[in-house]
Order: structure tokens, then sequence, then C-alpha cells
């Protein structure tokens, strides 16, 4: 939990002390995570969380802790996993669009067998999506099988799902999330899919060439996925990993304030847009600048 008036104080009193105390704190419980699996000796781990958690970077960050336990790490994304696009065959959303939120978009058969077969220590080909054509291709396909001492990372918003789960008993699962509060007298005023939020705005603007107007109409229906094919699973983890930064609402604030505040009044979820420039001057100022490179927030988000 975040309290309000103590994040500005330290905000104030020392932006770049207040930084580096979140970040070590984040990479506490990277560590602590790490810990865990290297203790349970399972060689599959199923990373999941809903949608800018920070899963490929918290993946990378617990990849690299595993390696001082002496495990090599490989990375899988589920999202590698994806059947050709084909609106015939995908499921669709209530409005009769492909429901690109479902897990029935991943073959699973394909999932559960490959990672059944990793942890036997056998060798798979694994898939590689290609997202400008829609369909898989196994150009640069690459084979893998697990040496002693090696484990598989496999990261997506779906991991946690029984559909996954529930054919592979020995997998290692994570949900990754923001799972801390920020509170104001007792009371939430900034809540965490908020957060979320401000950071897919950012990293699809950055690194997507996505503007806001696209990625606020996608809102909706990612939102609807999270409650219908996420949430029921997250208490099913045996690690939760917190990514919250409680630096991170003023600096991402900082860069989206002016270009909310300039979005017409008829753009998809203006409502929400309106609760989060309400609550933005609640936070103290905080300069992007002062974000290290080794931050998640930089790493996966922020430019």
């Amino acid at each position: 939990m975040f309290e309000l008036s103590v994040m500005n104080e330290a905000i104030r009193r020392d932006p770049v002390g207040y930084i580096a105390e979140c970040d070590a704190n984040y990479f506490q419980k990277v560590a602590d995570a790490a810990d865990l699996i290297a203790a349970s000796g399972k060689r599959v781990i199923l990373l999941a969380g809903p949608s800018s958690s920070g899963k490929t970077t918290t993946a990378r960050n617990i990849s690299a802790a595993l390696a001082q336990h002496g495990l090599h790490c490989y990375a899988i994304s589920m999202d590698d996993y994806y059947l050709d696009v084909n609106a015939a065959t995908y499921p669709q959303t209530d409005t009769g669009e492909i429901d690109l939120e479902s897990p029935l978009c991943l073959d699973i058969p394909l999932f559960n067998e490959q990672m059944r077969a990793l942890h036997r220590g056998d060798a798979v080909l694994l898939p590689r999506f290609d997202f400008h054509t829609r369909s898989r291709d196994y150009t640069n396909a690459q084979h893998l099988q697990l040496k002693k001492d090696e484990v598989v990372i496999c990261e997506g918003i779906h991991g946690l799902n029984d559909m996954f789960t529930s054919q592979l008993p020995h997998a290692y699962t994570l949900s990754v999330n923001l799972h801390s509060h920020v509170m104001q007298n007792g009371t939430e005023i900034f809540l965490r899919s908020w957060t979320r939020l401000m950071r897919r705005l950012v990293r699809d603007s950055n690194y997507r060439n996505t503007p806001l107007e696209q990625t606020l109409a996608l809102w909706t229906n990612v939102r609807l996925g999270e409650q219908r094919y996420i949430a029921p699973y997250i208490s099913k983890a045996h690690t939760l990993v917190d990514t919250a930064l409680g630096y991170e609402i003023p600096v991402l604030g900082h860069i989206l304030r002016d270009r909310l505040a300039a979005l017409p009044r008829d753009v998809a979820n203006h409502q929400l847009v309106e609760l989060i420039l309400h609550a933005l001057p609640l936070f103290a100022p905080l300069d992007p600048a002062l974000v290290p490179e080794s931050s998640l927030l930089k790493k996966e988000f922020i430019k």
C-alpha cells in the first residue's frame, strides 16, 4: 500500500532517493520469487498478469535472479502460441468482433504438450507467431531441450488459467500485477487499473506508434477479458509479484496529462480519462528524466 501523503513528502524531499527505494523494493520481490522458484525444483514457470502489469520485464529480471542460483533460464512468450487469426474460428466478443483477450485464441493443446515435454527433458520445436501476417511462422523457429540446471519461464496473460495449470501440475506459477493501492485517509484514490492504463497508453504510443484514442478504444474489452479470463485464477498462483512503483503515477502523469486533456470528449472511455485527470494533481510532480535505465518503468513503458 502507498499512502499519498508519505509518497508526496518523499518525492519533494528526495526524489532520486525515493525512486531508488521503490526500485529496490521491486527488485527484492523479484529476488524473493526467484528464491522460491529455485527451492521448488520445478523446471517450467508460468508467469501471468493483465495488460501492462510488467510481465515481460519481470520475467527477464527473474531470469537474471535465477542465474544467481546457478539456473539458466529460457524465455517463452505465450503469444507465440496464437492460432492463425480466422474470424470464422476465433472466439468473439459480445459485439461480434474477434476476442483477442480469450485464451481460446491460443493453441492450448500444443502449449501443454510442449511444456510437459520440456519438463520430461524432451526436445520441442517452439512456434513463432508473426503479428504482421497474423499467422504462425516456423522460419526462425527454435529447438529447445532443457538440460540439467535449466528452466523455462513462460510469460503471458493466461498462464494461470485452469486450461493450462490443470494440465501442468508440475509448473511453478507466478502472478505479476500492481497489487499495491494508493490510499488517502483510508480511501483508495487512484485505481490500479488506471495506472496500468497509463502505462499502456505511454508504451503503445512510444513503442507501437499507436494513438491514445486507439488504446482507449481497446481498453473496455481488455478489462472485460481480465475480469473473465485472468482475475478468477490469480489466487491460485504460488507467488505474487507486485510491480507497483510509488513514483510512477506522477511520472506517467507528467508524460500524459496535456495529451489526455487535449482529447476530444467523444473519444472512447473519456469519462475514465476525466477521472484520471481529476486525480493527477493530488500527486507531487516528478520529472521522468530522473527514472534510471534499470527501472521496470523505463525498460518497458517510458523512453
